[in-house]
């Protein structure tokens, strides 16, 4: 799961048990409960995580 909201996309793929990246470019804290597999702060980021380049 690829997502920019801790609430419901990054805590919602840590309740279906799935890898998250948190898409957060305002380098944001975390104050949550959530807890993304990766982090990024761009779309180059991005696809350096899934390997793309």
């Amino acid at each position: 799961m690829i997502g920019d909201s801790l609430s419901a996309d990054i805590q919602g793929g840590n309740n279906a048990g799935i890898d998250t990246i948190w898409y957060n470019p305002h380098h944001l804290e975390n104050k949550t409960l959530a807890h993304p597999t990766y982090e990024v702060d761009s779309y180059q980021a991005l696809l350096n995580c899934l390997g793309i380049l």
